[in-house]
């Protein structure tokens, strides 16, 4: 029987951790990608004898998650393929300063990670999967920060509203044979460690923050991860490959 590809950046913690072990358990074939490897994922996929694949990544070099994605392609047996899918989910909110305090360095790490490797990554996926599987999908990982301006966070929510648009862009390519389903989720304010970040740095939004985690407001990983997911089998589901295309982020309430 075909089985389901999934490819996430980002595993080794937070939402993309929570949506590594949730497919893992639905015996769907994860790879996932991260700077370093969390251990307690690998035992967890070892002792449950799940299907999941390790690939160590720094997303600050495009070029090298170019070559790692290729890789991962060339590995997956297309005729054992019913589906792949790419989930481009990590991030960072550093630096989190003004933009005039942002090193040169600091500006193309961030931007890097935050939407020239999703852009990598997603060119990489729609060329090499182009004549093997008929079912494929791009997530990026969005961000109500993609809509709105906050001092502090002018690289994120820019790189944001890039990614946005590029899901926008890249979903009305998709008019050929064989189009590739491409959607944004907004999984809302969750709570992670660069939640933890953003409430501990010196910017406006920081208040903000703090009292959206003392109220209790900030969503849990596993239950976003069971949402997303949800909408993803939806998604493929209903699957028409006639270039259908969705232009809109989905929120994840």
């Amino acid at each position: 029987m075909a089985g389901n590809y999934y490819i996430i950046t980002g595993a080794s913690r937070g939402l993309g951790e929570s949506l590594t072990r949730r497919l893992l358990q639905e015996d769907h074939v994860v790879y996932g990608l991260s700077r370093t490897e969390n251990r307690e994922v690998a035992a967890f996929a070892r002792s449950g004898g799940f299907k999941y694949r390790y690939r160590p990544v720094d997303l600050a070099f495009p070029e090298e998650a170019s070559k790692v994605l290729h890789e991962i392609l060339s590995d997956i047996p297309s005729a054992e393929a019913g589906t792949i899918s790419l989930i481009n989910n990590a991030a960072t909110v550093s630096p989190l300063t003004d933009l005039s305090s942002c090193s040169d360095e600091d500006i193309v790490r961030n931007i890097n990670i935050n939407f020239t490797s999703p852009v990598v990554l997603q060119s990489t996926f729609l060329r090499m999967t182009s004549d093997s599987v008929k079912k494929r999908m791009v997530v990026n990982i969005t961000s109500a920060s993609a809509q709105f301006p906050a001092g502090g966070m002018s690289l994120y929510c820019s790189a944001k509203a890039g990614l946005d648009m590029l899901t926008k862009c890249a979903a009305l390519e998709q008019v050929g044979e064989n189009p590739v389903k491409i959607i944004a989720v907004d999984p809302g304010m969750m709570d992670t460690s660069m939640q933890s970040t953003a409430r501990e740095a010196n910017i406006g939004l920081s208040d903000y923050f703090k009292a959206q985690k003392l109220e209790g407001k900030l969503k849990g990983t596993d239950a976003v991860a069971k949402e997303i997911i949800s909408l993803l089998g939806r998604y493929l589901l209903e699957y028409r490959g006639d270039g259908e295309h969705i232009q809109k982020s989905n929120r994840i309430d």
